[in-house]
């Protein structure tokens, strides 16, 4: 048993990625939203694309071209877009065990490079607030106690994750971009 699927869920987070790739990607890579092309992968979507998302974590492979180089540098992302109605919380979340299957979750196969996680409102088809992480730093900081997280279970999905402050990691420099202290409710 993974999280239930609804077709709710799965417009909501359509449109989050869509809205991500002229919205906060431009932001992320400080460029034009013409210098970044995308390509996304879903396990359903069979071959290439169940692997990368399927057993790698990632969710998108995005292209920016670099004024002055030949060819655009290849950056692979892993999303996570909760509904506005959560944003309250302070913590950045990755699934860890499913305990209904027994299996290992994001935690254990995310390889992207950056972890981009935020708060999408629907209605208004922004962003309430969003962070860019960088997944090897992180990892590296949790793998050798310098990053602390703490564990819950997901009761809906019977799913253990991670949950880490956005304070510990902009104070740690795990993030690419994305924070606005205030948002976040960190103080200067």
């Amino acid at each position: 048993m993974t999280t239930p699927y609804s077709n709710d869920n799965q417009d909501f987070s359509d449109l989050a990625h869509y809205t991500a790739q002229s919205t906060l990607y431009p932001l992320l890579f400080k460029c034009d939203q013409f210098a970044l092309t995308f390509e996304s992968a879903n396990v359903s979507d069979g071959g290439r694309a169940a692997i990368l998302d399927g057993e790698m974590g990632i969710d998108k492979i995005i292209n920016v071209q670099v004024p002055m180089l030949h060819g655009p540098l290849v950056f692979t992302i892993q999303e996570r877009f909760r509904r506005v109605k959560f944003d309250g919380y302070t913590d950045l979340t990755i699934t860890e065990y499913n305990n209904t299957t027994g299996q290992l979750s994001e935690l254990y196969k995310m390889v992207a490079g950056i972890f981009v996680y935020g708060f999408f409102d629907e209605k208004t088809e922004r962003f309430t607030k969003w962070v860019a992480a960088d997944v090897n730093k992180m990892l590296y900081g949790i793998a050798t106690g310098n990053l602390s997280f703490n564990k819950q279970r997901n009761s809906r999905s019977n799913q253990d994750f991670i949950g880490i402050e956005v304070s510990d990691l902009f104070d740690g420099g795990y993030l690419l971009s994305g924070i606005n202290k205030h948002k976040w409710g960190i103080k200067s």
